[in-house]
């Protein structure tokens, strides 16, 4: 998935490869709002764990990892 936006093939998603995709999603989701430059941003801005603007596979498997691992279990006497 990762190679199929990264159209120069450097390795990291920009911003233009990015919107792309956004544009993409968009059109299959029918919310064009999906691809609004504020939304990219906030994507970029997101997943670009070391702010050079850009996003790596390595920055992407992170949010990635992050996200489908559980979370910690709750301390004893909280919720």
């Amino acid at each position: 998935m990762f190679a199929m936006i990264d159209a120069n093939s450097d390795g990291k998603l920009d911003k233009a490869e990015i919107t792309k995709m956004a544009e993409m999603r968009a059109q299959q989701q029918g919310d064009p709002a999906m691809a609004s430059p504020e939304k990219v941003d906030a994507f970029i801005k997101f997943l670009d764990a070391n702010g050079d603007g850009v996003v790596d596979k390595a920055e992407l498997a992170a949010k990635q990892k992050a996200r489908a691992e559980p979370p910690p279990p709750a301390e004893e006497g909280q919720p």
